[in-house]
């Protein structure tokens, strides 16, 4: 059952300075090895430092929705989260839930990323896992 959406797009020039910041900024948003990534290819990285963005704006606007009663702070969210892939290149979010407050989880989250060269979007729907 899902329990929670949530949507962004960003303009993908917000982003264009992100590859000059230091590790240490970046890190307040987003995991080493998403640093590492969006570094990787230079003529990418705007690309990729949005949509990991975008995605955690619409994490948050999930989480917001499925736990209403709760605030968790942008930052927090953005810490227990990483985008990696899977052996198909498909998106994975992996969430630290303890960080969020819910040490035994039975919620599991479901992205979809797209860019263009201007424009990074993502989705998340947050679905409680079937016991």
């Amino acid at each position: 059952m899902i329990i929670g959406l949530g949507i962004d797009s960003v303009d993908v020039h917000r982003f264009s300075e992100w590859h000059q910041y230091p590790h240490k900024q970046l890190q307040k948003i987003l995991s080493l090895q998403e640093i590492e990534y969006c570094q990787a290819i230079p003529l990418l990285s705007a690309q990729r430092f949005a949509v990991r963005f975008a995605a955690r704006e619409a994490f948050f606007k999930a989480l917001n929705s499925a736990f209403p009663e709760k605030y968790i702070p942008f930052l927090t969210c953005c810490r227990s989260l990483a985008i990696t892939h899977n052996r198909h290149k498909a998106p994975i979010l992996t969430v630290d839930w303890t960080i969020l407050g819910h040490p035994t989880p039975s919620f599991t989250p479901l992205i979809s990323l797209t860019h263009t060269a201007t424009v990074a979007t993502a989705c998340i729907f947050i679905q409680k896992i079937s016991k």
